[in-house]
């Protein structure tokens, strides 16, 4: 949260650094070892050791050869000694290794390892713990690996695609359609499709969600609405208020609102994730996580569960801690207590600062597009503590919008949920 040095946070944590005798960062995201974020990080923690860009590079340069010197040793494969060696060698000519690495007995000592003709179990493990030593920020970083944990859990992903309903179709499409129009028309076609990113993924998320909304959104009163919007600033101006104000505009707007007034009310998301959860409620932990990034899909969530039966509490960044507090515990709570929750409803912000690894199962009924906060989410459930065997991510998307789209040409391939 602090990588970005124009930020209050940024500043404000430099502020206490400043001010401490010591400091601990941590952080459960994880961070690219050479890059201009871990830069930024160290520049504050270490400023004596870290004071430039052009000082952070030199004392980087040694490490990817004892990055890969380490793998090797690991590997424990054909020639891995020579090639280790040779790794290490590499980085002790390095102008940071020259004067750091060489003199340094530890540095010397695995060279002299890796030159014998056989090298036993134990010293080849003693040589991984020594080489990864040498990391030029070893000294002031720490990470914990998933293999340093010992037993984890195995994560079960499930995804249920769903198709919209006939007058959902209809809907989505229609909606689209005006917001194309009005965009189009105030600043032609180039990056359309970007600026048309929010409104896409606030109806791939929950189209019937957003229908007490369409007015305010067809008309960009966004200050009215409870979630951040991406396609124009708040500000609206007098060309585009006197575009809002066309007959075309007018017309097209009351048809589709007319259009909601009639619609079937039929939800196959809402069904599948209704479904998902009953049948937890036959299990012998029923704990259901619920996430989405928008608010109108979370009162939409928490009107229908309600509705049948299903205890819900709802989690989002206007949630006060001491509420969340309350209801994590409610969460925890064993069934038979009579203020027990079955299903917890949590924004991206409001899945922070708490864990909840006392539940093993997880609905993205949308989805982040980057993978680090699908991480986010997966890491409340998915972490030291967690007792069962296996945990439970469905993801709920709906054929023919973005959300499908992103789905399947990015975060499956990656295997972000595995």
């Amino acid at each position: 949260h602090i990588k970005n040095p124009n930020t209050y946070a940024h500043q404000a944590v430099e502020m206490f650094c400043e001010n401490s005798t010591s400091v601990v960062m941590l952080t459960a995201t994880p961070i690219q070892l050479g890059d201009k974020d871990l830069f930024t990080l160290l520049s504050i923690l270490r400023p004596d050791l870290v004071h430039d860009y052009e000082s952070f590079e030199r004392m980087s340069e040694p490490n990817p050869f004892i990055n890969e010197a380490v793998r090797l040793i690991r590997s424990n494969a054909t020639e891995w000694q020579q090639n280790a060696l040779a790794n290490l060698i590499t980085a002790g000519k390095t102008s940071f290794g020259a004067i750091n690495l060489l003199p340094n007995p530890v540095y010397q000592n695995a060279l002299a390892t890796l030159l014998k003709e056989t090298i036993t179990q134990e010293e080849r493990v003693k040589l991984i713990t020594d080489t990864e030593s040498l990391h030029t920020f070893a000294t002031i970083i720490n990470r914990t690996r998933r293999r340093d944990i010992g037993e984890f859990t195995v994560r079960k992903p499930e995804t249920l695609k769903v198709s919209f309903t006939e007058d959902q179709a209809t809907l989505y499409n229609e909606l689209l359609k005006i917001q194309a129009n009005i965009l189009r028309q105030l600043h032609g076609d180039r990056g359309l499709r970007f600026m048309m990113t929010t409104i896409m993924r606030q109806a791939s998320s929950c189209i019937h969600g957003l229908r007490p909304f369409l007015e305010d959104i067809l008309t960009r009163r966004f200050d009215e609405l409870g979630f951040a919007n991406g396609d124009m600033g708040d500000e609206i101006s007098e060309d585009t208020k006197e575009y809002l104000s066309t007959p075309q505009i007018i017309e097209a707007v009351k048809q589709l609102l007319a259009f909601t007034e009639t619609m079937s009310d039929d939800d196959t998301k809402i069904e599948e994730l209704t479904k998902a959860i009953k049948n937890k409620q036959s299990m012998p932990n029923n704990k259901v996580m619920v996430f989405s990034s928008f608010r109108h899909t979370l009162r939409y969530l928490y009107e229908k569960l309600s509705a049948h039966n299903i205890r819900v509490g709802i989690i989002y960044g206007g949630v006060k801690d001491e509420a969340r507090v309350i209801l994590r515990n409610r969460f925890k709570a064993d069934r038979t207590q009579e203020d027990s929750l079955d299903v917890l409803l949590f924004s991206e912000v409001g899945c922070e600062g708490l864990d909840y690894q006392f539940c093993d199962c997880l609905v993205n009924y949308d989805l982040p597009w980057n993978p680090q906060a699908i991480e986010q989410r997966i890491g409340r459930i998915d972490r030291n503590g967690q007792k069962s065997e296996s945990i439970s991510i469905i993801n709920i998307i709906t054929e023919g919008t973005i959300d499908c789209d992103i789905y399947d040409r990015c975060l499956s391939l990656i295997g972000v949920f595995n």
